[in-house]
């Protein structure tokens, strides 16, 4: 896996440890296997932007429902995802841009 989805996994990992709230680790279960799908697929601009799109806002939107140390973990791991897009998916654009 590579180093920048390692580490936004990692701090998936991190928030769903310590958060109390059983919705928020159901919700992180579910970003951490975007994460491995994400993984385990071929490079492709499009669709690799597209999911990462995707997982930044579950993750931005579960961020607003939590707050210390989880919504800072989340916080890391979205910041990772974009540098992560940025160097993998280059040609990609938003649709809502």
């Amino acid at each position: 896996m590579d180093p920048g989805l390692a580490n936004a996994r990692d701090a998936v990992d991190s928030a769903r440890t310590i958060t109390d709230e059983a919705e928020a680790r159901k919700q992180l279960a579910s970003i951490r296997e975007g994460l491995e799908t994400v993984a385990d697929e071929p490079a492709d601009d499009e669709r690799t932007g597209d999911r990462l799109e995707e997982i930044e806002r579950q993750l931005v939107e579960l961020g607003n429902d939590v707050d210390g140390l989880t919504m800072s973990h989340l916080e890391t791991a979205r910041d990772q995802l974009d540098a992560y897009r940025r160097e993998s998916a280059p040609e990609w654009e938003s649709d809502r841009e």
